[in-house]
């Protein structure tokens, strides 16, 4: 895992796995926090003292409760880590002792993943989703919120991760709707941000419906906000205003109200999906023509008139059975890759039980897949899937 993760990051090297991940790492963490951000030098008291007395005096009370390892781990972990630094199992393994035997002491947990975020790329489930949960937890200002932004940038710099991209989605988004009529420019800041996510991971085979779902959830808050405001000012009726038009119209169609602009940004989005093969695709399909259905007032919805026949939208059936034919060749690839390493039955001398066969296996299923994306020739694929690779590889 550590040879894997060394890899990744020396772009001048021969693997490709390397050169399809490399980026900058950027300045280390403890350069880009300054929310009761301890002084980067360990040994020096007197610095984070003089940032805020109470906030320290508070700190110091809660160490000397909860730095308490009887067993030696901690303390064990540490000199190893000054003996190999560049250890990543090892690091892992410390912040894993200090969440269980220094439970409380947030300070020196976080310093020992600043630690290790300055010198690895960090799993996103096992350290970085964690650390940005707490970071989170104790937003109170501005500052604050844009120093846990800073942080999710620097996490997503680690790996592509749809849950870490997420998240990070989530988090300005709930920080949006905090005010109950968000400006113009903090509602594209968040669209923005998504967009770089379905660039990012949008077209994760297995995982990527959830970015696009979390998209449209956003854009259906914004309609919630549009259609509140416009029903309490406006003189159409909420009928009136639940019928924009769709993509196709008469010449001298009139001019869509916000409203119904707001309606053409969520359309739009599910049928940039529904051209992706992502899994699940018919069951986004389905949730498109109801959205398209609780569009329509009541009086057309009895008389069967104006209903959408997205059968008949020949655009969108084309993008949508080519995407279902991508998807197709990609399943068994998906199915292989996900198969769980077989197992010696024979090594009962305390092995690991797996075995080489099964390694190998699973190494023939990753570049199997990778010479088919490499065949379809799409770049974004084939990086987003040798993230995978590199992700498994660590996981292993």
């Amino acid at each position: 895992s550590t040879i894997i993760m060394s890899t990744l990051h020396d772009a001048d090297g021969d693997e490709v796995l390397g050169e399809a991940v490399a980026g900058p790492a950027g300045p280390p963490l403890h350069h880009r926090l300054t929310r009761s951000d301890p002084a980067s030098d360990s040994d020096s008291d007197s610095d984070s003292n003089s940032d805020s007395d109470d906030d320290s005096d508070d700190d110091n009370d809660k160490d000397d409760v909860t730095m308490v390892d009887t067993s030696g781990e901690v303390d064990r972990l540490e000199i190893q880590i000054r003996e190999s630094p560049y250890d990543l199992p090892l690091h892992l393994a410390y912040v894993r002792a200090l969440q269980t035997k220094a439970k409380g002491d947030n300070d020196r947990i976080t310093q020992a993943k600043r630690d290790a975020a300055a010198k690895f790329p960090l799993p996103a489930e096992e350290v970085w989703l964690p650390w940005l949960k707490f970071e989170e937890e104790h937003v109170k200002t501005e500052q604050d919120k844009q120093n846990v932004c800073d942080l999710y940038e620097l996490a997503l710099k680690d790996f592509v991760s749809v849950s870490l991209w997420c998240a990070y989605c989530n988090f300005i988004e709930n920080r949006l709707f905090l005010d109950p009529s968000p400006s113009s420019d903090a509602v594209t800041h968040v669209r923005q941000t998504y967009d770089r996510a379905i660039a990012a991971c949008g077209l994760h085979v297995t995982e990527g419906g959830r970015i696009w779902a979390s998209y449209r959830t956003f854009e259906q808050r914004v309609l919630s906000t549009l259609f509140s405001s416009s029903s309490s000012s406006s003189s159409s009726s909420p009928s009136d205003n639940r019928r924009a038009p769709s993509s196709s119209g008469s010449k001298n169609k009139p001019k869509l109200t916000p409203h119904d602009q707001q309606v053409q940004v969520i359309r739009t989005l599910y049928r940039r999906q529904l051209g992706v093969p992502l899994a699940n695709h018919a069951a986004t399909y389905q949730d498109y023509k109801d959205w398209e259905l609780s569009l329509v007032d009541e009086t057309a919805m009895l008389e069967q008139t104006s209903l959408p026949d997205l059968a008949k939208d020949q655009a969108l059936q084309r993008s949508y059975t080519l995407a279902q034919e991508a998807l197709q060749a990609r399943l068994s690839y998906e199915t292989s890759v996900k198969k769980p390493p077989a197992t010696s039955s024979s090594s009962s001398s305390g092995g690991a039980g797996r075995n080489s066969a099964g390694d190998a296996e699973s190494v023939a299923a990753w570049k199997a897949y990778l010479d088919f994306e490499k065949a379809e020739g799409n770049p974004t694929r084939i990086t987003l899937l040798y993230e995978r690779v590199a992700r498994g590889m660590q996981k292993a």
